[in-house]
């Protein structure tokens, strides 16, 4: 159901139930996927006796499947992805995955895993990830467990924003960027400190590791 044949739809405006063979010529598609969309009730349709006989027919509403294909339109313009539903119960205004990276500069499998442990507001349908938007930028402005803002990292290290940025550019700390913010893994902190102290003054040396 990639396109719409506007003379077939043409041809049946002023019915309101289609039959099987006008489905797929409008909606250029095959008959097992009409069959699909009637028994999964994914489109509002009833089944009738073809010609009066035992044998029936599926009757389709027209403005169901004009409401699929929309839905479906506007999932595949979500996502970037093949067409798919928009599912009905998830608000237009939350996030795909793929928007979600785009807002917050964090990787896709990052911000799975704060899906699938609850970390942050979201559902999984049909096999993708739908975020809450507000919640989730609220969440990318803290360090997840194990990490360390820029005024967590300099209140461990001493060091100053820039000399922090410039370790983490240089590839010294283990660090990622969202957002325009440096998060910095706080066992990589430490590890530099040690490192850094090793080769300094006793009386420049701190009098206990840093805290994490």
């Amino acid at each position: 159901m990639e396109t719409i044949n506007q003379e077939a739809l043409d041809r049946v405006r002023d019915k309101e139930f289609l039959d099987i063979n006008e489905a797929t010529a409008i909606f250029e598609c095959s008959r097992s996927t009409i069959h699909r969309l009637c028994q999964k009730g994914l489109v509002n349709a009833y089944k009738e006796p073809m010609g009066g006989g035992k044998k029936m027919k599926w009757a389709i509403s027209k403005q169901g499947l004009l409401n699929y294909y929309k839905a479906r339109r506007e999932g595949a313009k979500r996502r970037g992805l093949q067409m798919r539903v928009w599912p009905t119960d998830i608000p237009q205004e939350w996030l795909t995955m793929r928007e979600a990276v785009e807002a917050t500069g964090w990787g896709k499998d990052a911000i799975g895993r704060w899906c699938r442990e609850g970390m942050v507001q979201a559902e999984r349908r049909s096999n993708c990830w739908f975020l809450e938007s507000t919640q989730l930028i609220n969440f990318t402005k803290k360090a997840p467990e194990g990490w360390a803002t820029t005024a967590e990292a300099r209140q461990i290290t001493g060091l100053t924003r820039a000399r922090l940025s410039k370790l983490a550019l240089e590839g010294k700390l283990e660090a990622s960027k969202a957002a325009g913010r440096w998060h910095f893994n706080k066992e990589s902190l430490a590890e530099h400190m040690r490192r850094r102290e090793k080769y300094m003054p006793k009386e420049y040396q701190r009098q206990a590791a840093p805290s994490l």
